[in-house]
């Protein structure tokens, strides 16, 4: 916790003088007794820490709620991973959902996955990066207003720009 602890004193330390307060009693209390239980969760962390930090800046103050710490608490780091991706992503996401299904003694199951293909650029190599999900990754994150999902869209190539 320490730790953790110096690298949000460096973060509050970028803030300019001029625009740093004091963060609100509940949000730090909260914020940083909820840290300590995601201290192993790299993504997690990071969310928490930076929830605090914003708190810190009056520039973003009024913007951080509360209820942003329990939508963090609900999270897994498979939830913060996706975030963390879509956010650093600068090119077009494609989401592919399969619903596969399996024959059992009782007849089919249904399965599904989703694949999420991600385009980037890496050392002026192009190319799709993978990950693949539990559905209900993107259930959580949906519930939560958090990512949207247009179903209605289909684009043919994930190279081209929306």
């Amino acid at each position: 916790m320490e730790k953790e602890l110096k690298k949000m004193q460096a973060k509050y330390d970028n803030i300019p003088v001029e625009y740093q307060v004091e963060p609100t009693s509940y949000i730090a209390l909260k914020g940083v007794n909820e840290l300590s239980y995601a201290l192993e969760e790299e993504h997690l962390k990071e969310m928490f820490e930076n929830l605090l930090i914003a708190d810190m800046d009056s520039r973003k103050q009024s913007k951080v709620l509360p209820a942003y710490i329990e939508i963090i608490k609900q999270l897994n780091k498979d939830d913060a991973k996706l975030l963390k991706l879509l956010y650093e992503n600068k090119y077009n996401v494609c989401a592919i959902s399969l619903q596969l299904y399996t024959e059992n003694k009782e007849g089919y199951s249904e399965l599904d996955n989703y694949i999420i293909y991600n385009f980037k650029i890496n050392n002026g190599i192009t190319g799709f990066s993978t990950l693949k999900l539990n559905p209900l990754v993107i259930d959580n994150l949906l519930m939560h207003r958090l990512i949207e999902v247009d179903y209605t869209r289909y684009y043919p190539d994930c190279n081209e720009p929306i």
